[in-house]
């Protein structure tokens, strides 16, 4: 077993004592082959993922470029200690590399292996920590521009061979300027990494220049610009030098809504998503509405990735309301944004869509004009316009009886999404064929939305309908003093201002995973010990898909980051499915203790706090243990 970590570490010759009291061999020694081995001493922060290992081998043949001959005509001895005497200057710059030997052991090794000279203050204690390093370039082409980026978190770019674990967040970075001049930021508390880079988030960003006598405590990294290595004293410096610094003023925080003379809204030529989700959270504030942004960012991704999203939560929490201002933001009218109230008495699909009247001929919709809702959308000179099928109290009625058909159509691609409505062989025979026709085609411009309250007259959902839903749960988080209980002042939009187009331009689908190894794990895991439960619990790969697709749609926001993400979809597509008894799923929860307040001998706990680099898992851990206090006090939760 291979595991390579494409990354800079540094390290110095390890001293004998060292070597001898860790392995019991010496420090330079002639193998087998007649090659001299030698072992390194890591001094330098290591990723979360590598062991926790300080002395790696290394052949002598990777440091011949630079500089080192191995004079096979020596003795031993004398070869040995020209080794010690040529390493005794240099700082040793490698990769790691960890594999597992014929005889079974597990040994770690150099890799890509660089020289740098000490430094002449260099002490044996120091310890050294790696700093990414930004400068003008194709990401950044300005200082000013880079500010800009990182204040409102967006991509500031990549750094070569640094690690970019989700528990490595680099607390400081620094910004080279043409002459040599280094700035420091900081600090920093979570990251996100993709195809541009480095995204970092934090509370309070600060910036300073560093002292240009700092510069003599640092390694730079040969053949590597990207990381500085500064000393443990320095990176302690860091926090008193930006203690005292102002907050660094926030350019363009969030985008500008573009206004026209008349001092209407023009949306027209705004096809940024943030500058969409900012208008989103504006109109919900202007109409008195209290959501929690994160709220609204998690609703968006979840309608741009989900074939269907259920809002869930008590009763008045403002679950249709939502809705109503997610049409608002898109500029819908009556036509485009349906609420469709669910009967109790609704019992297969009929009820919704309709049915032929065999006595007079003619085909006749459901009284929720949603077939009608769908015919507009359907016709080719809509196809620009967005439109909202909302079914409020969804779970009045069983969802599988009325909604059957829609839950088989909405798994195909648009162009296959087609709604039978009757036998295409009695169109020639119907009187209004030529509105109704047999088959109506689900374009991608509409979107599905339910809403539920779960008490005593409402149906619980089944895994048929939760395997194809993203179920977002509504609470109230903030503060009833925060009410406005004034008229809601209304804003004047212009209609059409967001088309289909902006949000098929917003939507994101790919072929390739983007789910990383880790979460994965964790998915992999959870099933796993569901599976062992009994054959109906487990992640099915719709699920998985379906997480990936919603991580990839996640927009580039600091209010809600990919940890926040990844944990709230645990909740949303997989805890939503763990309903059952104690006796089988005790252990997988876990047992609410009522005196400590605590819930012991959970699985789900202890699998959340073994990935900490993935994320806090902060809505997740609540779902279990509200769970785990159904269990204590029914014996069942649902």
């Amino acid at each position: 077993m291979l595991k390579t970590w494409d990354l800079d570490v540094v390290g110095v010759l390890a001293d004998d004592e060292y070597v001898k009291e860790k392995v019991g061999k010496e420090t330079v020694f002639i193998n087998r082959q007649g090659a001299i081995q030698f072992y390194i001493r890591i001094i330098s922060q290591t990723p979360e993922s590598f062991p926790n290992e300080k002395l790696i081998w290394c052949y002598s043949t990777l440091l011949e470029e630079w500089g080192f001959e191995d004079d096979l005509t020596l003795l031993k001895a004398e070869r040995i200690q020209n080794l010690k005497d040529f390493l005794d200057r240099y700082f040793i710059i490698f990769g790691l590399q960890r594999k597992t030997t014929a005889e079974g052991n597990t040994i770690c090794q150099a890799t890509n292996v660089k020289l740098k000279a000490k430094f002449d203050s260099y002490l044996d204690n120091m310890f050294f920590l790696p700093i990414p390093v930004f400068s003008e370039g194709s990401y950044n082409p300005s200082f000013e521009e880079f500010k800009n980026k990182l204040a409102n978190s967006k991509y500031i770019g990549k750094i070569n061979r640094f690690s970019y674990e989700l528990s490595d967040t680099p607390t400081y970075i620094l910004w080279r300027h043409k002459d040599g001049r280094y700035t420091v930021f900081g600090e920093f508390e979570k990251h996100h990494y993709a195809h541009g880079g480095f995204q970092l988030f934090y509370e309070n960003l600060k910036q300073e220049d560093m002292p240009e006598d700092w510069l003599e405590n640092v390694i730079e990294v040969p053949r590597n610009k990207d990381i500085l290595f500064v000393s443990l004293d320095i990176y302690n410096n860091f926090q008193d030098l930006l203690q005292y610094a102002k907050p660094m003023k926030i350019i363009s925080p969030e985008p500008v809504i573009p206004v026209k003379s008349n001092g209407v809204l023009d949306l027209e030529n705004s096809e940024d998503e943030n500058t969409f989700i900012n208008y989103f959270y504006q109109i919900t504030q202007e109409y008195g509405l209290l959501y929690d942004k994160k709220d609204l960012i998690n609703f968006h991704t979840a309608m741009k990735s989900s074939n269907l999203v259920i809002l869930s939560g008590m009763s008045g929490i403002g679950k249709s309301k939502l809705v109503e201002m997610y049409g608002k933001a898109w500029g819908m009218d009556d036509q485009q944004l349906k609420i469709i109230s669910v009967r109790p008495s609704w019992t297969d699909d009929a009820d919704l869509i309709g049915y032929v009247d065999s006595i007079h001929m003619v085909y006749r919709p459901g009284d929720s004009e949603l077939i009608n809702t769908l015919v507009h959308a359907s016709k080719e000179e809509n196809s620009d316009k967005l439109y909202i099928i909302c079914f409020d109290e969804m779970n009045l009625a069983r969802v599988e009886h009325y909604f059957s058909q829609f839950l088989s159509v909405l798994e195909l691609e648009p162009p296959r999404r087609q709604l039978n409505l009757y036998n295409e062989e009695l169109e020639s025979r119907l009187y209004n064929s030529s509105k109704y026709k047999p088959s109506i085609v689900l374009g991608d411009n509409i979107l599905f939305v339910g809403t539920v309250n779960i008490d005593e007259s409402t149906y619980h959902f089944s895994d048929k309908v939760l395997d194809r839903a993203n179920v977002i749960t509504l609470s109230n988080k903030m503060s009833f003093q925060d009410l406005n209980w004034s008229k809601p002042k209304k804003m004047n939009l212009e209609k059409k201002s967001f088309t289909a187009n902006h949000f098929r331009e917003f939507r994101k689908k790919s072929d390739a995973p983007f789910l990383s190894a880790e979460e994965l794990q964790i998915l992999d895991e959870i099933h796993y010990a569901l599976h062992s439960l009994h054959d109906q619990y487990g992640i099915g790969f719709r699920i998985v898909k379906q997480i990936d697709l919603y991580l990839r749609n996640l927009p580039n926001c600091k209010e809600l980051t990919r940890r926040d993400a990844f944990d709230l979809q645990l909740v949303q597509r997989v805890l939503t499915k763990l309903r059952g008894p104690e006796e089988l799923l005790g252990g997988i929860i876990g047992n609410y203790n009522k005196e400590a307040k605590v819930v012991e001998n959970s699985f789900l706990l202890t699998l959340f706090d073994q990935y900490t680099q993935v994320s806090d898992f902060v809505e997740s851990k609540r779902v279990i243990s509200n769970k785990a206090k159904e269990l204590a006090i029914n014996g069942y939760t649902s």
